[in-house]
């Protein structure tokens, strides 16, 4: 009997879950405190007002706070790509934020510098204002994605989702035999599983709404660009004339030695092959005459 209460509670509890649960808009609206004759959700979007911070209302009064993620991008010509890159890093320290990313291409006479960083929402503007003073942009635009449904309406699932485990967690305490215990920890497992993949969405979307990314790419001015070092007096020392024209008679000399001999090695092995030659011709002529005289004898 007390297996079949436990089953019964297990099954009503997903049941409420399945129309209540992770997946459902309802759910979202009722803990936010929603009803029927109550405002929609893009009535509330539609009243705050759209220059407000991301996270802040507007003069109406709405149900909760927008979620806005503003990024940026960025386009400069500078004289220095390199020492311009160091210089936003720095004032992105001073501004609580952080490099994601920084990729330097190119050599020492054309640079180019690609960065990502984050920094507050709040900064986002004057930021970008403050970056198109340090070169000539090229291009430049400021970005928002609103996630504000996305974001109650997850928080909610993971509010429902919680009240869901300690119901479970409740009926783990009736469990007398194994298979319960078995039983309710997968469905324990399977909620624990909701929170932290709920939970982590939710501090991913917090980090982009709090912080804003900005890309910036660093472009070298063709008018800077610095061809390697100007040529400079560079007068030798007699020592240094002796020495080269020492140098340069040794060279000589040993390439003329050198062709003199090689000249020589080429004669002898010409003159060596005729000589062979001609021996093999007379030695030839020679057998031949001898078989003449031999066939006239006999």
């Amino acid at each position: 009997m007390k297996k079949f209460v436990i089953s019964f509670v297990l099954v009503s509890i997903l049941l409420l879950t399945g129309c209540n649960g992770f997946g459902g808009e309802n759910t979202a609206q009722q803990d936010i405190g929603y009803d029927k004759g109550a405002m929609t959700k893009q009535e509330a979007f539609r009243d705050s007002s759209s220059e407000s911070s991301n996270t802040e209302t507007s003069d109406v009064e709405t149900p909760y706070p927008r979620k806005i993620i503003k990024n940026a991008e960025i386009s400069l010509e500078v004289k220095n790509p390199k020492d311009i890159s160091k210089t936003i890093e720095t004032r992105v320290q001073e501004l609580d934020g952080w490099v994601v990313e920084s990729n330097t291409r190119g050599d020492d006479v054309h640079v180019n510098v690609d960065l990502n960083v984050r920094i507050p929402a709040s900064e986002l503007t004057p930021f970008v204002d403050w970056l198109k003073e340090l070169g000539k942009v090229h291009y430049s635009r400021i970005y928002s994605d609103e996630i504000t449904l996305e974001y109650y309406n997850m928080q909610a699932r993971l509010e429902n989702a919680k009240k869901q485990k300690e119901q479970y967690l409740e009926i783990l305490k009736k469990a007398n035999t194994i298979e319960e215990v078995l039983q309710v920890q997968s469905y324990l497992d399977s909620v624990q599983d909701r929170i932290d993949s709920g939970t982590r969405q939710m501090e991913v979307w917090n980090l982009q709404v709090d912080h804003s990314m900005v890309s910036i790419s660093l472009s070298q001015s063709p008018q800077t660009v610095k061809l390697n070092e100007d040529p400079t007096w560079d007068i030798m020392s007699l020592q240094d004339v002796g020495r080269r024209f020492r140098n340069s008679f040794v060279s000589f000399f040993n390439s003329f030695f050198g062709f003199l001999i090689e000249l020589l090695v080429q004669i002898f092995s010409v003159y060596l092959w005729i000589a062979l030659l001609i021996w093999g011709l007379w030695v030839g002529i020679r057998k031949l005459f001898q078989i003449r005289h031999r066939k006239k004898t006999k």
